[in-house]
């Protein structure tokens, strides 16, 4: 929590940016937090209060665009998930105002394909649609069968 207390400390001065696209979309400047495997866990059986409270504070108390960064491989959908919930419940940010990436486990991980990922995430964490999606390691394993194009 100390991590978010230096950011809640600097945010008086934020002014959110964002970059236009060659297509014309836009999309967010870094913004002032994003969370991802700091709070990584060597499977989904334990729950950390802390990610919650992290992710719940950071909605209510932060400026502008809110990145979370997630992964297949950080097991962290329980909580993240759990802050999502108390976020839109609560009124805290909007969905346009948070920016959600998450990453495909290309090692093998939890998922055996992106499409099945896909669908766990946003069923899991009740957002509706992901704002980006990537492979999480340059190397495909061999044992999830799959090849470039079907990624």
């Amino acid at each position: 929590m100390e991590y978010l207390n230096t950011i809640l400390k600097y945010s008086k001065m934020y002014k959110q940016h964002f970059f236009t696209l060659s297509n014309g979309n836009k999309i967010p400047g870094p913004s002032t937090i994003g969370a991802g495997s700091i709070y990584y866990k060597p499977d989904e059986s334990t729950y950390n209060p802390e990610l919650t409270k992290f992710l719940e504070k950071a909605f209510q108390e932060l400026k502008g665009v809110i990145h979370v960064d997630a992964a297949d491989y950080y097991n962290t959908y329980p909580e993240t998930g759990d802050a999502f919930k108390a976020n839109f419940k609560n009124g805290w940010k909007k969905r346009e105002e948070l920016w959600y990436t998450d990453k495909f486990d290309s090692n093998g991980g939890n998922t055996p394909t992106p499409k099945i990922h896909v669908d766990k995430v946003l069923d899991r964490l009740g957002l509706g649609y992901i704002d980006l999606y990537l492979i999480h390691h340059p190397i495909v394993s061999e044992k999830l069968n799959l090849d470039v194009v079907q990624i």
